[in-house]
């Protein structure tokens, strides 16, 4: 029996690829009984609690597992509870944390957790086939994007907190991707511009940096929130450079040419991408991969941190 923490867009993403891979036994916990039972409803789900955190203590025992995509502020006091409460499998949604300090200090108290990080971007057909391209034709070089388009941020869908941590709450997807496939940073020299000029994020409003990866691969990237650009990523090998624009999708641009083939076309499922194979995976899994772990979650933030929060701010 799996509860899902969590009735909004994150949690519906979730129940259709649940249920395409024949999970069927789901109850719903969130804030509100409302949400919960609509949910239950539109699906034809068991149990809907509201209550939240304060539901929680009383029903952890019944359930094998706990996926929980709730709002980005209320992921690590969810997680913290469940740790309290179990020692079941846990999927708990990206970024966990607003705060690399405040991940550092649960894992202080429950290093050993049986938890996965539900970084779906690393399970893109587009990142896969990348992933293994790299294996035999190693990366040399790597930049990025992580532009936002502030017009399309729901401002009254998010807490303030969230919002003035939006490159964590958001961003990270693209940066935790590109460091997954090149390694952490262990030398990077950023530059923050532009404090105060979005009100909700007075952190700042450009991003540009460059360093070097721990297994050696320099990179560089540039993201002006104030001006056009989009999500994307180049990785260059001794062949060409592969690129991840959209990250759905990929394509390969061979050295000596500026023409990009499809290596694999932008994903155009109905499920969430990359849902279905992080789902299949944490499902089967007797133990996680580190790639998916919270320590790494926790060198993730560390990254964002640094490029987008300490420098400059």
């Amino acid at each position: 029996m799996l509860l899902l923490i969590g009735a909004g867009a994150a949690g519906r993403d979730y129940v259709r690829a649940l249920r395409l891979l024949g999970v069927e036994k789901i109850d719903i916990l969130s804030r509100r009984q409302e949400p919960a039972a609509a949910l239950c409803r539109e699906y034809g789900l068991g149990q809907a609690y509201g209550g939240g955190l304060d539901t929680l203590p009383g029903i952890a025992d019944r359930y094998d597992r706990f996926i929980v995509a709730s709002p980005i502020e209320t992921l690590l006091p969810y997680l913290k509870a469940l740790a309290e409460l179990t020692h079941r499998p846990i999927l708990v949604e990206k970024p966990v944390a607003l705060a690399a300090g405040d991940l550092a200090d649960h894992l202080g108290c429950h290093p050993n957790g049986n938890v996965m990080v539900g970084l779906n971007r690393l399970f893109y057909p587009s990142v896969i086939e990348l992933k293994r391209r790299l294996e035999e034709d190693p990366v040399r070089s790597a930049d990025f994007s992580f532009t936002e388009w502030l017009h399309r941020v729901n401002l009254s869908q998010y807490a303030p907190q969230v919002l003035a941590r939006w490159g964590i709450g958001n961003s990270l997807h693209v940066i935790s991707t590109v460091f997954d496939l090149i390694g952490r940073p262990t030398v990077l020299h950023a530059e923050v511009v532009g404090q105060n000029d979005v009100a909700w994020h007075p952190a700042g409003s450009a991003f540009l940096g460059a360093g070097r990866s721990e297994r050696g691969v320099p990179f560089a990237y540039a993201a002006d929130w104030l001006s056009a650009g989009r999500w994307s990523a180049a990785f260059r090998t001794a062949a060409g450079a592969y690129h991840l624009e959209p990250f759905e999708g990929l394509s390969f641009c061979p050295k000596g040419s500026v023409k990009r083939a499809e290596v694999v076309p932008v994903w155009a499922g109905d499920i969430k991408c990359g849902f279905e194979g992080m789902l299949r995976y944490w499902l089967a899994a007797t133990t996680i991969d580190p790639r998916y772990g919270l320590h790494r979650m926790l060198d993730h933030l560390v990254a964002v941190e640094r490029m987008m929060y300490v420098v400059g701010s």
